[in-house]
């Protein structure tokens, strides 16, 4: 019988005001600097939008690491300095790995903004070594009937990144992580085996349930981080009273230093104001912007279309 993890902290997200979405953020605060690989995880909550208000993220750089998204709900439009252009909808994945520098902007996609809606999602910073800092940026766009999905007894398992019940994902990170949406209805019980060298934490977004060796209470706003004993079994429960839905991330520690501000993620300060210089110097920007590119997905949101959220 494998060994069980266990909670080892229960971290409550700093909630705060982004514009008009309101952000959950376990890390990185005062109270936790990162679950090494990850850097910075957000949960962006549900805002809905009326006609013609929906805003996003105008033009802004990154280096040194990956982000993946994961939308809820709603429609966001990506577009950067690669040439790239995509469209995400509710249960579509965006790996965006920045390496030596990339500008992008995000935001609501045309008929979104045109029709009002709902948007919710997540974004998570992955760190990259040092050795892939500046290596050649990279985008991947993963619709919803791609990703695995895993429909056990009274729990759905979405395989984001990694590999988990026998299949494996199709997003592609540098750094081996695990990224799993577990869906579990009322009393349901999830096991999996995480990597005993991975580290770990579920984040709670919907409802309440008891989670680890000693059945630690977690509930929605909560990132509880595992233990690190070498252990890989992991379980959840679900509370009788309510549906859960979490995520849980798992990545090979990478171990080193850090240095960090804004949009920029390195080792050293040295680096971070290289990256400023870069970016000022217009360095970042690979390609003209191909901002005019159609994407190959056809912009046929439909605010009240239950279809248009997974949650």
């Amino acid at each position: 019988m494998p060994v069980e993890r266990d909670v080892k902290d229960i971290v409550q997200a700093l909630v705060s005001q982004e514009g008009p979405y309101t952000v959950e953020r376990p890390f990185p605060t005062n109270r936790l600097a990162q679950v090494d690989p990850f850097i910075m995880f957000d949960h962006m909550c549900p805002v809905t939008f009326k006609p013609d208000e929906a805003v996003g993220a105008p033009l802004h750089p990154h280096r040194g690491f990956e982000a993946v998204t994961v939308m809820l709900q709603g429609e966001l439009e990506h577009r950067d300095s690669m040439g790239n252009k995509g469209l995400l909808r509710a249960g579509d994945v965006q790996r965006l790995t920045a390496g030596s520098g990339v500008v992008h902007d995000e935001g609501p996609s045309p008929n979104m903004k045109r029709l009002g809606g709902t948007i919710e999602s997540f974004q998570i910073w992955v760190n990259l070594p040092q050795r892939f800092k500046l290596a050649d940026p990279a985008y991947q766009d993963v619709p919803k009937e791609k990703i695995p999905v895993i429909i056990m007894n009274k729990f759905i398992v979405r395989v984001i990144a990694g590999e988990a019940f026998g299949q494996k994902a199709v997003v592609n990170t540098k750094v081996p992580i695990q990224l799993l949406d577990v869906h579990m209805e009322s009393g349901a019980e999830f096991k999996h085996n995480i990597p005993p060298e991975m580290n770990a934490f579920v984040f709670v977004y919907r409802g309440e349930g008891r989670f680890g060796k000693s059945h630690q209470p977690g509930k929605s706003g909560q990132a509880l981080i595992l233990d690190t004993t070498g252990a890989a079994s992991f379980t959840a429960v679900a509370n009788t009273e309510s549906n859960l839905k979490f995520l849980l991330l798992a990545g090979q520690p990478i171990n080193e230093p850090i240095a960090r501000y804004g949009p920029f993620v390195m080792n050293t300060y040295d680096e971070i104001e290289k990256a400023f210089a870069d970016h000022a110097a217009g360095k970042m920007v690979l390609v003209k912007p191909k901002f005019e590119m159609e994407t190959n997905r056809q912009h046929d949101y439909d605010p009240t279309n239950k279809d248009s959220s997974i949650v």
